[in-house]
C-alpha cells in the first residue's frame, strides 16, 4: 500500500483597526491518496463479496434468480462458475428442479492485473413440489388457497376423516392446512360440529398474519346441529372463522335464517 501526501500552507494575515481587531488565518490541508496493490485489492473485494438474493430467498432457500456481482469496489473483475448450470447458470439465472431440492456450488474468481483469488458459495435451490393430504378410505377435497407475505401457503376444504392428529367432529369437517414455501406442513386444523356437514371454500390472510376461513355448515336433514359450539339457525348457515398464524382458533361466527340456505364462498 502506498500513501502520497500533498500539503499546501497559507500564511496568516492580521489586520488591526481602531475599534476592533480582525484576525484571519488559513491553514493548509493535507490530501492523502491511498494506492492499493493488485493483491490487496483482490483480497479486500474477496472479503466483501456477497450474493444478492431476491425477496424471501436465502442461501438455503432459493426460488428466484441470483445477482452475482461481476466487479469489485477496488477495481477487480469477478467471474463466476456453477457446479450445476442446469439449475444455476453462470450468470445467476435459476431453473428450479422439477422435483426435489438441489445443492449447487458457485465459485467466484476475483482478479486484478496478474493477481487472482477464489471463493466458493454453497446454495440450495428449492424444487417444485406436490403434497397429498388425506386419510385412508376417506374423502378429502381442497376448495380454496392463499399465500401470505412470507410465502406460506394456506389451504381449506372438506374431509370426512381424521387427519394429521386432528379428530373428525361432524359428518364432514372443514380442513385448514398451512405449508411453508418448501411444502413442509406447519399445521392442520379440522373444524366442525355434531350432526353437521361443514365445508371451507374461501381463505385469506391479513397483513398481521391472521387467517380467515369461510364456507358453510348444514344439518343434512337433522332437526338441529351445532358448529364450533354454536347452534345453526337455518338448514345451512355461512360461517366465518379467524385463526392466528400458529393455527389457534380465535373465534367463529355463524350467519343464517330459519329454513334457509346461506353460503360463504370467498373473503
Amino acid at each position: 500500500m502506498k500513501i502520497k501526501n500533498r500539503a499546501k500552507m497559507c500564511k496568516g494575515i492580521a489586520l488591526t483597526g481602531l475599534a476592533f481587531i480582525v484576525l484571519s488565518m488559513t491553514i493548509g490541508c493535507s490530501d492523502a491518496v491511498i494506492e492499493l496493490s493488485d493483491s490487496e485489492a483482490v483480497e479486500l473485494d474477496k472479503e466483501s463479496l456477497a450474493i444478492i438474493y431476491v425477496g424471501k430467498d436465502s442461501s438455503d432457500n432459493i426460488i428466484n434468480n441470483l445477482t452475482l456481482p461481476t466487479s469489485g469496489s477496488n477495481g477487480t473483475t469477478i467471474a463466476w462458475s456453477s457446479s450445476n448450470t442446469d439449475v444455476i447458470a453462470n450468470d445467476g439465472t435459476v431453473t428450479r428442479p422439477s422435483s426435489g431440492d438441489k445443492t449447487v456450488t458457485l465459485n467466484a474468481t476475483i482478479s486484478k492485473g496478474d493477481e487472482s483469488s477464489s471463493v466458493t458459495f454453497t446454495v440450495v435451490v428449492i424444487g417444485y413440489w406436490t403434497r397429498l393430504l388425506g386419510a385412508a378410505g376417506k374423502e378429502t377435497y381442497g376448495k380454496g388457497m392463499c399465500i401470505d407475505s412470507d410465502e406460506n401457503i394456506y389451504v381449506t376444504g372438506i374431509t370426512n376423516g381424521s387427519i394429521a392428529g386432528e379428530s373428525l367432529t361432524g359428518r364432514y369437517d372443514v380442513l385448514i392446512s398451512k405449508y411453508n414455501r418448501r411444502g413442509i406442513m406447519q399445521w392442520t386444523k379440522l373444524l366442525g360440529g355434531s350432526s353437521v356437514t361443514s365445508e371451507g371454500y374461501g381463505i385469506a390472510v391479513d397483513t398481521y398474519g391472521y387467517i380467515y376461513v369461510t364456507g358453510d355448515t348444514s344439518v343434512s336433514g337433522e332437526t338441529d346441529g351445532s358448529f364450533d359450539g354454536q347452534t345453526l339457525t337455518g338448514t345451512t348457515d355461512m360461517f366465518l372463522t379467524k385463526y392466528n398464524s400458529s393455527g389457534e382458533r380465535l373465534w367463529t361466527k355463524l350467519s343464517g335464517a330459519e329454513n334457509t340456505e346461506t353460503h360463504g364462498y370467498g373473503i
